[in-house]
């Protein structure tokens, strides 16, 4: 069934069957929650059956970024005091 708000399709609703997490339900599911940081790269790599380093190399290759840092507080982190 597809979902809309003002003709505008926002979502699909499918039966929550093991015929749908046969067709990478699951795997889906955790690939956004690690992206949200609700599951560890471990964790992660436990649904797909992988080892961390082999999730790794499959997560930037669909384009899921591994870390997230901030560049700017970590910098400000590393600043000495004045007078060192």
């Amino acid at each position: 069934m597809l979902i809309t708000r003002c003709d505008e399709p926002i979502g699909i609703a499918a039966p929550f069957d093991e015929r749908l997490l046969g067709l990478g339900f699951l795997r889906w599911i955790a690939i956004r929650l690690f992206q949200a940081g609700d599951l560890s790269l471990g964790q992660v790599a436990k649904v797909f059956g992988k080892s961390k380093q082999e999730m790794m190399p499959l997560l930037s290759t669909l384009g899921v970024a591994i870390a997230d840092y901030d560049l700017d507080e970590d910098l400000e982190t590393l600043h000495l005091p004045e007078g060192h």
